[in-house]
């Protein structure tokens, strides 16, 4: 159980500081093979592409799980407190639609992608691995938003929860 509760309340965060030291090593070996040898290597700058692109859309998720990510409140700000719930909700409803549809159109280009491999020019690897954290971070991301409304569900009723929220 314990095992659990780590995985669903840091997994991003770990997975993030690894993806993040990653490429700060390639990015690093890559300007020292530059500038130093005189050579790159030829792999380096494709690798931490796919890396960025990997740690970003896990940041994302971690955004959600943490209220992180920026709104724009300017036009909510004027409304009365119930009626700034309200669109919030219905902001977060559209937001869990949408990152359901992005689920579902990215399966459908993986497959694709996984039928009819693309090759990465310097790794070699089908292009679709890259490609592969669209619905795993959307997923997470609509995962994580449902999870914040249980809480705060249980917290109304008195539940005690163990959903990390922001402080």
């Amino acid at each position: 159980m314990r095992l659990i509760r780590i995985v669903d309340q840091k997994l991003e965060e770990y997975v993030c500081v690894v993806l993040l030291s990653l490429l700060t090593i390639l990015l690093c070996a890559q300007v020292f093979m530059r500038f130093v040898m005189g050579t790159g290597l030829s792999w380096g700058e494709e690798l931490s592409r796919f890396v960025f692109v990997w740690l970003m859309y896990l940041a994302a998720s971690l955004g959600v799980r943490r209220k992180g990510h920026i709104r724009v409140t300017t036009f909510v700000d004027f409304l009365p407190q119930r009626m700034r719930r309200i669109v919030s909700i219905i902001s977060d409803i559209l937001w869990l639609i949408f990152s359901i549809w992005i689920v579902i159109l990215s399966i459908g280009m993986l497959k694709v992608m996984f039928q009819y491999p693309q090759l990465s020019p310097a790794l070699l690897i089908n292009t679709a691995w890259a490609y592969l954290i669209i619905p795993i971070s959307f997923g997470m991301m609509g995962f994580r938003l449902l999870q914040l409304y249980y809480q705060e569900f249980k917290e109304r009723r008195g539940g005690n929860v163990d959903v990390p929220r922001k402080k």
